[in-house]
Formats: C-alpha cells, sequence, structure tokens
C-alpha cells in the first residue's frame, strides 16, 4: 500500500517545488523589472551649455542673467551644466575622490595611530595637489573633506599649526561643522576648538580681486559674489585664514587659489585667465549667432559650431528684455539629434521669478526640476567613541542619520546680491542699460553684498 502512494507523493513534491521556483523567479524578475525602470527613469546625464548673450547695451544685464539661469539650469533632472570654460577630459570626482577615500579610511581605521595619520596624510596631499590644480567646477564637498583631513592627520602627528591652518581652511570654505565631527583625538578635538576660539576673537578681513581680462565672475567659496570690473570686485566681512576663491570667463579656462585673508587687514587678488585654445573661434560663433538670431536657418549652423566648441550635447541661448514689470526671453534650443526649436517665455519681476525661470527652462528641455536634497556632513570618527583623558564625554557620529539629519534647504536667489537690485531696477522704469557691480557696505552682516545700478538720466553705470 505505501508503494502506491509514493508516485503521487513525488508529483506533489515536485509541483510544489516547481511553483515555489515560479513564485520565486517572478519575485525576481519583477525586482529586475523595478531596477530596470527605476534605471531608465534616472536617465543619462545630459551635457547642456546654456549663454545669454549681449547686444551690446545690456552687457552687464545678460551677464547677471546668465549667472542666474545657469544656476537654476543646475537643479533640473538629469542635467549637468556646460559653460563656455572647458571642462578637464576626466572630473576631479575621478582622479581625487578614491584618494580622499583611501585618507579617511586610513583616519576611521587607525583611530590615534601615528602610522594611520602618516598614511593619511600621503593620500589626501595627492588629492589636495589635483584639486588645487583643478580647472573644473568646483566639488566644495570634496575639497572640505580633503582640507579637513589634512588637518586631522598633521595634528595627529604632532604638527599642530600646520593642522590648524588645515582646519581654517575648511572652515571657511564649509562652515557647518561641530566639535564631535573632530573627535579622533583630544588632541585633535582641542586644536579644532581653538580655531573656533581664533574665529570669534578675530577681526574679519576683505579681499579686492581683479582679472585680466575684466569682467569675470568671482567666486568664494563656491559662492558668486560678483564680476571683476576694470575696479575690480571688493568683498568684506571674511574670517581670517585661507579661502578658496575662483574666477570665470567665458572663452577662458577657469582659475582658482586659495587666498590667505589677515585679520581687520585687505588681500589684494589677480586672476590672469588663460584663453582656451578655440577661444577666436568661440567668439566669432557666439557673435554670429546674435547677428542671425531672428533667421532659424541661418543661426542653426552657428549652434552646432558652438555645441562642438563647448562639448555639449545640446545649447540654450537667450536674448533678453525688460519691459512691462517682465524679463522676456527669446532664446533658441538645439538638441541631441540637431533639431532646433525656438524658445520664448516672459517671466514676470515678482516673488515666483525664480520658479517661472526654472519652469522656462524645464519646459524647453522637456524634463523636471530635481527635487531637494539632503546635503550630507563630512566625515567623523566612526560610531560613538569615548577619548582617553576626555572624562565621561561622549562623541556621537553626526552621520548617523537617527542623530542627525541635515537637510539643505534650497537656497533661494531672492535672498542673495544682486537679485533684487536687477528687479528694483527694471520695476522703476529702467530697461535696457549697462549694468555695473557696485560694491557697498552693508549693516545685514552678509558677505559679500553688492548692489546694481544704472544712472536713469544717462544710462551709465553707477560707481
Amino acid at each position: 500500500m505505501l508503494r502506491r502512494h509514493r508516485a503521487p507523493a513525488r508529483v506533489i513534491a515536485v509541483m510544489s517545488a516547481l511553483l515555489f521556483l515560479n513564485l520565486e523567479m517572478t519575485v525576481l524578475l519583477q525586482g529586475h523589472l523595478a531596477v530596470s525602470r527605476a534605471h531608465a527613469q534616472a536617465g543619462k546625464e545630459r551635457r547642456v551649455a546654456l549663454f545669454v548673450l549681449s547686444t551690446g547695451r545690456n552687457a552687464g544685464d545678460a551677464q547677471v542673467l546668465q549667472t542666474l539661469l545657469r544656476k537654476e539650469l543646475k537643479g533640473l533632472t538629469n542635467v549637468r551644466l556646460v559653460t563656455g570654460s572647458p571642462d578637464p577630459d576626466r572630473s576631479i570626482e575621478a582622479t581625487a575622490g578614491p584618494m580622499v577615500e583611501n585618507g579617511i579610511r586610513s583616519l576611521n581605521d587607525g583611530v590615534r595611530s601615528r602610522e594611520a595619520a602618516a598614511a593619511a596624510e600621503a593620500e589626501l596631499q595627492k588629492a589636495y595637489d589635483l584639486l588645487v590644480r583643478d580647472t573644473g567646477p568646483l566639488n566644495r564637498r570634496l575639497l572640505a573633506r580633503t582640507l579637513k583631513g589634512l588637518g586631522v592627520a598633521r595634528v595627529m602627528l604632532g604638527r599642530r599649526e600646520e593642522g590648524k591652518e588645515m582646519i581654517r581652511a575648511a572652515l571657511n570654505l564649509w562652515p557647518d561643522q561641530q566639535d564631535a565631527e573632530y573627535g579622533y583625538t583630544l588632541e585633535v578635538r582641542n586644536a579644532y576648538k581653538e580655531v573656533q576660539k581664533e574665529r570669534l576673537e578675530q577681526a574679519a578681513g576683505s579681499v579686492a580681486i581683479f582679472s585680466e581680462p575684466t569682467g569675470a565672475e568671482v567666486s568664494i567659496g563656491g559662492q558668486v559674489k560678483g564680476y571683476a570690473t576694470s575696479e575690480g570686485i571688493n568683498v568684506r566681512d571674511l574670517m581670517p585664514g585661507p579661502h578658496w576663491m575662483s574666477a570665470q570667463l567665458d572663452g577662458y579656462k577657469r582659475s582658482g587659489a586659495f587666498v590667505t585673508v589677515e585679520a581687520g587687514q585687505e588681500t589684494l587678488q589677480n586672476f590672469f585667465l588663460e584663453p582656451m585654445p578655440n577661444a577666436q573661434a568661440f567668439e566669432s560663433t557666439t557673435a554670429d549667432i546674435v547677428k542671425n538670431f531672428r533667421s532659424e536657418a541661418k543661426v542653426s549652423g552657428s549652434l552646432t559650431g558652438l555645441k562642438g566648441l563647448v562639448g555639449a550635447d545640446e545649447v540654450l541661448v537667450f536674448l533678453t528684455s525688460s519691459r512691462g514689470g517682465a524679463y522676456h526671453f527669446n532664446g533658441w534650443h538645439l538638441g541631441p539629434q540637431g533639431k532646433v526649436e525656438q524658445v520664448q517665455a516672459k517671466v514676470k519681476q515678482d516673488a515666483s521669478f525664480l520658479t517661472g525661470v526654472q519652469n522656462m527652462l524645464a519646459g524647453a528641455l522637456n524634463t523636471t526640476v530635481a527635487g531637494e536634497y539632503a546635503e550630507l556632513p563630512l566625515d567623523a570618527p566612526p560610531g560613538a567613541s569615548q577619548m582617553a583623558g576626555g572624562g565621561d564625554e561622549v562623541f556621537i557620529d553626526p552621520n548617523d542619520q537617527i542623530i542627525k539629519v541635515d537637510d539643505k534647504e534650497k537656497q533661494s536667489l531672492t535672498s542673495e546680491w544682486w537679485f533684487w537690485a536687477i528687479l528694483g531696477g527694471a520695476a522703476a522704469g529702467l530697461t535696457l542699460g549697462v549694468l555695473a557691480i557696485v560694491d557697498q557696505p552693508t549693516s545685514s552682516g552678509a558677505v559679500g553684498d553688492i548692489t546694481i545700478g544704472v544712472n536713469p538720466a544717462t544710462g551709465a553705470a553707477a560707481q
């Protein structure tokens, strides 16, 4: 009797196994499809070049709007900004990034070890040398991690003052740091606290920045501060110590350097910009675009030439005017397949101006505005550690998202330097004219506040 039931039992067992396998394969296939859909939605990064061109009468206006539009373009999904300053063949993330990771790993794996500190310094110094020579866009977090790591390593190696200078540079670049993030050793933590104390006690300094040729967009710590006119640009209320400063002008390579600001003194910095190899072709091509702007047939060839010169997948170019309480954007979009489409928009000069600009760019590129993201803090000792000699003081790892979530609020340009000056000037009936950057002291305490003005009677820039 038992033999008669073995065959059905085997059949049931096999069928059960096949059913389970089928369910498992279905789950795996669904998971694979979900991942594939996610990759499809993520899409390939699009290299988009954007230019607001000048007709000669509105040079200052065009330059400021170009800065604004480029900043908003970087907030679109799967879009990477390309400018008239060439990017290196390899990104700094690909070259210096692994060195920074190795250096931080050495510090984390061998806390309080001189051997680990020496290994970390060697890797981080190599990364630093690459970062300060790089002519691509600033990776602020990567540079801040490198500076902080060098500061920690050098203090651990007994070179306290050298380490403090690196910590000071890291704080100037990335102010949002906490004591616990320097809890590698008691000596490192105390060095950080000394730097913080000195920063509070020392008087602020200033810097006067010039560029050759004039007109370069000037940034300090990755934040645009204005434009280096023939009289330069003066930025006040800077914390003493090294600051990363850079200058960028379309048709020229970016230039950057650490500039040490002295307490209570003004520092002078000159940037000499090197033309990119095809600078003359770039200038003549952009001039041809302005000349032939009204003709799609004529402008198409120039857009294709500009696309090749800057190494972009797509190109957006605009001419602008201000009237009736709005900015009028008239432009062309050259897509990746060579199709040219006209872009026209009117963006009101009110509190929704930035939203209007974002929507215009997203519509022209058929994409969306990327969501807000949490900006990761800098590195810290792994886990929670109690330092020798620190008594009962416990240090918590700030990277633990249960303990700390540092959500980055997207900065509104309506709260930054020249923005309301543009809108205020336009609203007052100041239409096209030559705009100039005028540095004036303010009582707000903001760093590098500047205003833009035009003499309504003569159209000349206020000085």
